[in-house]
């Protein structure tokens, strides 16, 4: 979080367990309550599905330091119906480790 109590949020997402498939979101400056209307397009096979992972990293843009880890979300992608539009709703869990999804 910024002095001014905001942050300069931004997402990392990759799929598990490869994470050869990454990309990024756009940075929302000065909000904590960010919203992005991206669209990105894993290619993964349907029979593969069951056995992935998409995984959000939430990060805090700094220009003169390293951004920091504010948070993370896994979601299997085994349990979504692709059928459907799905809304997930969950919150942030804290980063499990120091590596960077990068």
């Amino acid at each position: 979080m910024d002095r001014n109590g905001m942050s300069d949020p931004y997402v990392k997402l990759c799929i598990l367990p490869e994470r050869k498939q990454k990309y990024e979101t756009k940075i929302i400056r000065n909000t904590l309550n960010p919203i992005y209307n991206e669209t990105f397009l894993f290619s993964i096979p349907f029979n593969e599905l069951q056995s992935k992972t998409l995984l959000l990293t939430v990060y805090d843009y700094d220009r003169l330091s390293k951004d920091d880890r504010m948070g993370q979300l896994s979601i299997q992608l085994g349990s979504i119906d692709f059928g459907t539009t799905t809304e997930i709703c969950q919150r942030l869990c804290k980063p499990e480790n120091d590596d960077d999804v990068s």
